[in-house]
């Protein structure tokens, strides 16, 4: 019976990942696989245990893949003990947290203790084909977008999209259908015999990539993490002791490569992305695990490799197929970013190799070793209980969280508060869900403050005093969770930019949260920008020019830059370099379009006005342009080389301005 349950779990399994996917959370794809993952292995683990308090007995298969296996479990222990800045969200991150990597070894010792008599009946390569050819299935039809003339609800428009599939990301589906043409080719080339689910997924997986790939190079969107930042962020560890060992924590690897970009960065198509992957897997290891994790899997490939000799030594008939795979999966790692479906197939693949390859079998009777026996029950009965309860609980509160970004297409802001307000309940340590919640209560803050400007009565002073706090306290707490994310720092300035018309020192703390996000992220134009546009906003037209000026160094051809530039210029009678600027602008500039004529209009006022100061004293122009979007959330400057705008103070105002206590000025 044990047995019949483990296989059942398994096969399931295999069919089932590839197709897996649920638009409960707010990422479909990767958190549910690793869920359906973790479940699999859970209910195995369970079997396993009754199974050996009934018998008392444990058979264990040992191969030399265990020892890399087990460095590299303890590289990714160690990264987060000592490294991870927020150590509750690198359990569970995706693809590398502790979770999901237990998850996938519990499902490598599963494959690779099972019974060779069982494996007429387990065939992980067959079913896995059978599901990545449903699933390839699934991305042909939609590729043709049979659903784009029809009215679904909000919660379903995803399906209108030609990339939809059931695996993730386009990278993702590409990476993964190329394992089942590399496992078609091997059997092509066995002389084992052809095995018919294979050779069809390889069939179908070659349709998918081919259209994945004539959809990248026709649209151009797909969007690599560099080579050239990712080598740096990885060998940038080496300058500190603990780096170097132990990396910069898992969940970790945006901080460090906001830190090692540089200027030339800027010149890229990519310059306002700030990627969370590194652009190979395994130089993603070495960042975040430090020269420990780098240790484990430079170990676990030289003992997969001396593996796959022994077999060819032996003239195995699946040495051929174990090769090919093998250097397809190295090559994915190599030269991509990590990736849970690539993690998952080399779980199998390894679990796999073991059963395939000699190894050394452990059978343990624990009737003469009842303390023993007791002990592993006990530590069973703490593990499964509450290694259950935590990822619960961490999915729970994925879901409330996507049930609030539901809630946002209604405009009704009671389920949008609540669903988000219990998700934050339930799993706190998520900096995602506080920079949303002190989103949301600064736009009801500033909502109150708008539509009452002309009658503020002492209960709504009352209102948006409660709703700003609660803002600026979840924008704090988010920084808490990680203090070296300059994201979450630009948050809180932001948080603090919307309230210059609302609350005494938002101007001081907004500066004082910008140069913070500054020193984390040296060579973002955009933070230098924003942080110009809060002195333009308090008319410190010098301080302003300053940091457009560092914008413009920083990425001098940002035409929306230079326009700041100008207008920060202009308004301190600086008129000469102001028009020199705007003719600057108009280079950069389509002509023809919007933003060529609102420069031009511009600089026939500059013009005139240093005209007419040839004349006469003039005060200077007061009416500039002020951006379209000058709302809440909005004050964050353009990335688009092709928008000009201006920095515009918000909209809600309230006077006299609310005096909120110390604590909510930012920390050091």
């Amino acid at each position: 019976m044990f047995k019949k349950v483990k296989i059942a779990a398994l096969s399931t399994l295999f069919i089932l990942f590839p197709l897996f996917f649920l638009p409960i959370t707010q990422e479909f794809y990767l958190l549910n696989k690793f869920m359906l993952v973790f479940l699999i292995a859970w209910i195995i683990g369970i079997t396993a245990l009754l199974q050996l308090i009934i018998e008392r007995k444990l058979s264990i298969n040992y191969s030399r893949l265990d020892a890399p296996i087990l460095l590299l479990l303890l590289a990714i222990s160690a990264s987060i003990l000592i490294s991870s800045p927020n150590k509750v969200t690198a359990l569970f991150s995706v693809p590398f947290g502790l979770f999901p990597l237990l998850s996938l070894i519990s499902i490598y010792c599963f494959i690779k203790n099972t019974p060779k008599s069982d494996w007429t009946v387990f065939k992980p390569g067959e079913l896995l084909g059978i599901g990545a050819s449903a699933a390839g299935i699934i991305a042909i039809i939609f590729y043709a977008n049979p659903l784009s003339s029809f009215t679904l609800p909000a919660s379903m428009v995803f399906l209108k999209t030609p990339l939809f599939n059931t695996i993730g990301s386009i990278i993702d589906v590409i990476l993964f259908f190329g394992f089942f043409i590399a496992m078609a080719a091997a059997n092509i080339f066995s002389s084992r015999k052809k095995n018919a689910p294979i050779l069809v997924a390889g069939a179908i997986a070659t349709v998918v990539v081919l259209l994945q790939i004539f959809y990248v190079v026709s649209s151009n969107q797909l969007r690599l993490p560099p080579i050239t930042e990712s080598w740096l962020a990885a060998v940038e560890t080496l300058k500190r002791t603990q780096t170097a060992l132990f990396g910069v924590g898992i969940d970790n690897f945006a901080g460090q490569f906001t830190f090692v970009k540089n200027v030339a960065y800027n010149t890229s198509s990519l310059w306002n992305i700030n990627f969370a992957l590194s652009r190979s897997a395994i130089l993603h290891m070495w960042t975040e695990t430090g020269l420990l994790g780098l240790a484990g899997v430079l170990f676990l490939i030289a003992m997969v490799a001396k593996t796959i000799f022994q077999l060819h030594a032996a003239n195995d008939a699946h040495a051929k197929a174990f090769t090919i795979t093998g250097l397809y999966l190295l090559f994915t790692f190599v030269c991509f970013p990590p990736s849970f479906p690539q993690f998952f197939l080399l779980a199998a693949y390894l679990g796999t190799l073991v059963a395939r390859s000699p190894h050394r079998t452990f059978n343990l009777d624990f009737h003469k070793m009842f303390a023993t026996y007791l002990v592993m029950i006990f530590i069973a009965a703490l593990v499964f209980p509450t290694t259950a309860y935590g990822v619960v609980r961490m999915y729970s509160s994925e879901m409330y969280f996507k049930k609030s970004l539901n809630a946002l297409t209604t405009g009704v802001v009671a389920p949008i508060y609540e669903n988000l307000q219990q998700a934050i309940i339930i799993n706190p340590y998520e900096a995602r869900y506080r920079l949303t919640f002190s989103q949301l209560n600064i736009l009801i803050a500033n909502n109150i403050a708008t539509s009452k400007s002309q009658n503020i009565t002492e209960q709504d002073r009352q209102n948006i005093t409660i709703t700003i706090q609660d803002a600026i306290r979840e924008a704090k707490a988010a920084v808490a969770l990680n203090p070296d994310s300059a994201p979450t720092w630009e948050n809180l300035a932001i948080i603090y930019q919307n309230l210059l018309n609302v609350a005494q020192g938002a101007d001081t703390w907004a500066i004082s949260a910008y140069q913070k996000a500054i020193l984390l992220d040296p060579v973002n134009p955009q933070l230098r920008l924003a942080l110009g546009g809060v002195y333009f906003s308090l008319k410190q037209f010098p301080n302003a020019a300053t940091f457009f000026s560092q914008a413009v160094t920083l990425k001098p051809d940002w035409a929306n830059a230079r326009y700041n530039l100008a207008w920060a210029l202009f308004q301190n009678r600086d008129f000469d370099q102001a028009i020199s600027v705007m003719k600057n602008v108009l280079t950069l500039l389509e002509k023809g379009s919007g933003d060529y004529a609102k420069a031009q209009g511009d600089l026939k006022v500059f013009e005139e006005a240093k005209a007419a100061a040839g004349k006469a004293q003039t005060a200077p122009v007061e009416s500039a342009p002020t951006a379209s979007n000058s709302g809440l959330l909005q004050t964050k400057q353009a990335t688009s080389e092709a928008t000009l705008e201006l920095p515009a103070k918000p909209e809600a105002v309230v006077s006299p301005k609310i005096a909120l206590p110390t604590e909510t000025a930012p920390s050091n």
